[in-house]
């Protein structure tokens, strides 16, 4: 109860409330035998006949009474202090919680598309009792910057959110998708030729992370699919942007070690993204050969990792 505003409020108006009760009722009982005591004797022969006359019982309980009902006047009023206080203290630790909340929110939440951001990811893979195979995917939009660079940021914004949202809605339960947070201190020479810090870029604002259960093969067939809705996304760049944006990614992709630190598992996504930038790579994908599980000829496995191979050649989306 001490470290629970709200049990302590809800206690102490309990016991107020008993308090009023007994109070209202020691008022009416001290009210009725006021006025048997003020009964005429001549209309009640009640007082004569009793052996101890009532009088006498009136003046010994009425002072009972009033040092009753004034303990009881002082109990109503500690109370009452002490539920002002519980209330205020209920109202700052229900601001505290939201201010909390919001600042959870501001930590593990990408503040563009509301996706949870890289310090959700690191939280999702601490998380105990996995005990499954994941695989992680650091995805890159291709051609981003001319949609910031042409149509403001507002809208760069906004085809960031609809994204997201677009890729989520038919993401399958057991792949989950990350905001990975923007680089916003950085670096550039002044006309002095001196290093000063920009207030803000827009760099790493156009990469995801996509979390599964499974192998490399079960990222590249997520990969597949995304790919293959293309004209989706280019349909709604269009109703952003009132113009034709082409739609494109590069993309790493890593198993994740079990117990692996996420500081591991970022720097290999990053590295494995850089690669498949590279324009000398023949796909716009890349991962670790290594890394593969065993694929057997003729299987479901080898037609994804074959599917892939003909969707992301360089040629195919190089603009």
């Amino acid at each position: 109860m001490r470290n629970n505003p709200d049990t302590t409020y809800d206690f102490l108006t309990r016991v107020y409330a008993v308090v009023k009760v007994l109070a209202l009722t020691t008022v009416s009982i001290a009210g009725i035998a006021v006025s048997i005591v003020a009964l005429d004797i001549t209309v009640s022969q009640v007082w004569v006949n009793v052996t101890v006359p009532l009088y006498a019982i009136a003046i010994v309980g009425l002072p009972i009474v009033i040092v009753y009902g004034i303990f009881i006047v002082i109990v109503l009023i500690l109370l009452k202090d002490a539920l002002g206080s519980a209330s205020y203290y209920k109202h700052n630790a229900s601001n505290l919680a939201r201010s909390v909340a919001y600042f959870q929110d501001l930590a593990f939440n990408d503040p563009i598309t509301g996706f949870p951001n890289s310090r959700g990811l690191e939280r999702e893979l601490r998380k105990e009792g996995q005990g499954v195979n994941r695989c992680l995917i650091l995805l890159d939009l291709m051609n981003f910057g001319q949609v910031n660079d042409k149509h403001s940021h507002w809208k760069g914004d906004e085809y960031l959110r609809q994204f997201a949202e677009m890729v989520a809605s038919k993401s399958r339960r057991d792949e989950f998708v990350f905001k990975k947070r923007p680089v916003t201190n950085w670096e550039k020479l002044n006309e002095e030729g001196e290093s000063v810090k920009t207030f803000r870029k827009y760099s790493g604002g156009d990469e995801f992370y996509i979390l599964l259960e499974g192998t490399i093969v079960d990222g590249l067939g997520f990969l597949n699919r995304l790919q293959k809705r293309a004209p989706e996304f280019e349909k709604m760049a269009f109703n952003i942007l009132k113009s034709e944006h082409p739609f494109g990614f590069h993309a790493g992709l890593i198993a994740v070690g079990l117990n692996e630190e996420f500081q591991s598992i970022s720097e290999r996504s990053s590295q494995c993204l850089q690669i498949a930038k590279d324009k000398d790579n023949p796909i716009r994908l890349y991962w670790n050969k290594q890394e593969l599980p065993i694929i057997e000829p003729g299987s479901f496995q080898e037609k994804i990792l074959s599917e892939s191979l003909i969707l992301f050649k360089n040629k195919d989306i190089r603009r």
